[in-house]
């Protein structure tokens, strides 16, 4: 799905759960190819619940509840804040 969005030059890809249902060998292959966006100067965004594959990539990174942003930042900032830990990542997320 992936290649087929790139053959309109987009500037800008959303990409709906990348790491939902596929081996770990496509899901490096899934991070590879948006780094590779990124340094095309892709943006990318990225809705995804797999926490620890996402943060592993992203620049930037917002924690939605009830359907509003709850929680932006860094990854380190989001991995070390109390509400996201109590709310969604566990106290016991490490990346």
């Amino acid at each position: 799905e992936i290649t087929r969005a790139l053959v309109t030059n987009p500037t800008f890809l959303l990409l709906d759960e990348p790491f939902a249902n596929i081996d770990p060998i496509a899901v490096h292959d899934v991070k590879e190819m948006i780094r590779h966006l990124a340094k095309k100067n892709i943006s990318v965004l990225s809705t995804d619940h797999n926490a620890r594959e996402i943060c592993s990539i992203v620049d930037k990174s917002y924690l939605m509840r009830d359907g509003r942003v709850s929680l932006s930042g860094s990854v380190d900032e989001l991995i070390n804040n109390e509400e996201a830990r109590l709310t969604y990542l566990g106290s016991d997320f490490r990346m």
